[in-house]
């Protein structure tokens, strides 16, 4: 078991911490937190669909809110399992920001990706509240970006808490050898930031390259197919170069680049 840090949508008063850790064949009831016993997500029913899920040889991940800070949907102790083989859940953490960053986190974790945590607050990325994570770096956003080692193997995820950290982020990681840079946000946004940076010198190839709004068009209605299509494009590119990213230039203005870097 291990706890999750706290999620990079959630910087205000109203937030909730999970942790997440991979369930094995000798799991028991002694193993999870109490839960309620009553309603559809009850401790039996979490407890009955992990059992299956083991028997049927899947590999489900347990999640829990640890803690809670202000008015939030789920309380500490509020669980959620996910199928890695699916990507399908049973119980909630309150949905929003909180189950959609556990839920992507949980998946992306079961796909053979090592996570590098970087933040500029050191109460969001510290081995306490990351244990898992291959790498946290730890710093201004201008100064610890530039000074990354990155290479044709590094898969670069945008999610800030703001803005500007966006826009900020993005500038340097456009320009680099990431052979994937998502950035999540609506179009408006999107659109906003990319007209920002295009007049600070970036150009139309090294935005072509972004994929933007970030996650594979599966018409995602929930929080978790948010998740589910995140992780998917992920993969996507990582198996199918390039070519899987088709048509995600067209909100910038700029015509598609196919990228040197390999996945």
């Amino acid at each position: 078991m291990s706890k999750d840090g706290p999620l990079p949508g959630c910087d205000g008063k109203e937030c909730a911490i999970a942790w997440v850790f991979a369930a094995r064949s000798d799991t028991t009831r002694a193993a999870l937190p109490e839960h309620s016993a009553d309603g559809p997500n009850s401790m039996r029913d979490l407890l009955r669909h992990l059992t299956d899920s083991l028997e049927r040889g899947g590999e489900p991940i347990v999640c829990q809110v640890v803690e809670t800070r202000g008015s939030t949907p789920q309380k500490a102790g509020a669980l959620m399992i996910v199928d890695a083989d699916d990507g399908g859940q049973v119980g909630t953490l309150g949905g929003g920001c909180v189950e959609a960053e556990v839920k992507q986190k949980a998946l992306a974790a079961q796909t053979d990706f090592d996570v590098w945590v970087v933040d500029d607050r050191h109460q969001y990325a510290n081995p306490e509240r990351c244990p898992t994570a291959r790498r946290l770096i730890v710093g201004p956003i201008d100064e610890v970006l530039p000074a990354l080692e990155i290479s044709p193997h590094t898969y670069a995820l945008i999610v800030t808490r703001g803005h500007g950290h966006d826009q900020e982020a993005l500038y340097h990681l456009a320009p680099t050898a990431a052979p994937y840079v998502g950035l999540i946000g609506s179009s408006r946004k999107i659109k906003m930031i990319y007209e920002s940076l295009r007049e600070a010198g970036v150009s139309d190839e090294a935005l072509a390259r972004v994929a933007a709004p970030v996650g594979v068009d599966i018409g995602s209605q929930t929080v978790p197919e948010i998740a589910i299509s995140i992780v998917a494009e992920l993969i996507a590119r990582r198996n199918l170069g390039p070519a899987a990213l088709a048509g995600k230039a067209a909100i910038s203005g700029a015509e598609p680049a196919i990228a040197s870097a390999g996945g």
